[in-house]
């Protein structure tokens, strides 16, 4: 299982495919209020994540240097470091991609099935099969390149 480590990283959805990305959309309002993680067009600059690992094997997960929290249901980013939270990733090897669970374990990141550009990333039960291993929907893996590596790792 690939560990993850802290550092700067890209994450796509495997239902997006063609090279886009989610994360902050370029062009936003300047107010201070949070912000909506979407999917990125593959002719955008790919939006860099923080992945900071925790000693209690979660993550912290920041874009455009805020962290992420969900809520009523969909992922924002949050100016004001008033909301962070903590987020499982597990590797799914049979997929050779990786599911982001809230810490709790009650939801994970998902693409809505009404895939359309700038579509926000929600929180929902994730849908695996009761294989093993189990099968997940393309809409719940995703992609996360590592591009530099934290100092303090």
């Amino acid at each position: 299982m690939p560990q993850l480590i802290s550092g700067s990283c890209i994450i796509a959805s495997l239902a997006q495919g063609d090279g886009a990305t989610i994360g902050r959309y370029p062009v936003e309002d300047t107010s201070l209020l949070p912000k909506r993680i979407v999917t990125l067009p593959s002719g955008f600059r790919p939006s860099q994540w923080l992945l900071q690992a925790l000693p209690n094997g979660r993550y912290v997960l920041k874009n455009g240097g805020s962290p992420t929290a969900e809520h009523d249901g969909l992922l924002f980013a949050y100016l004001l470091d008033d909301k962070q939270e903590e987020w499982e990733i597990n590797y799914r090897g049979n997929h050779n991609a990786y599911t982001i669970e809230r810490a709790s374990g009650e939801s994970g990141w998902v693409l809505p099935d009404d895939l359309e550009p700038e579509t926000q990333v929600a929180l929902r039960p994730l849908r695996a099969t009761m294989s093993i291993p189990p099968q997940f929907p393309d809409s719940e893996l995703w992609k996360i390149t590592l591009l530099h590596r934290d100092k303090e790792t």
